[in-house]
């Protein structure tokens, strides 16, 4: 009886290892699926945050292209109000030179 029962142990723990052993087997390929799933939305946050910062980049470039046009345009524009302006002050002075010089004939 006491073989038996050893038997009858033996069987028993030997189920249960097996039962381990394919737990730890459905384990292990679970984690490793977990793991490699894991890498591959890694992988694609990297690529969609490179592809972000790429556009990102390109916007910034723009934007900084567009201002140093911007900014041409503006000092050409300063430029151009600053003639005229020395223009205007120049014929203003040339009628209170003339206005003067009347003032005086009269």
């Amino acid at each position: 009886m006491r073989q038996e029962f050893s038997t009858q142990l033996n069987n028993e723990v030997q189920a249960i290892a097996k039962e381990g052993e394919v737990d730890r087997k459905n384990t292990s390929m679970e984690l490793t699926n977990f793991v490699q799933n894991f890498e591959s939305v890694c992988d694609g946050t990297n690529e969609s945050n490179n592809a972000c910062k790429s556009q990102t980049d390109a916007s910034v470039n723009s934007l900084s292209f567009q201002k140093n046009q911007n900014m041409e345009e503006f000092k050409n524009k300063v430029g151009e109000l600053t003639l005229e302006n020395r223009s205007v002050a120049s014929g203003l002075d040339e009628c209170n030179s003339t206005i003067q010089t009347d003032r005086q004939v009269y």
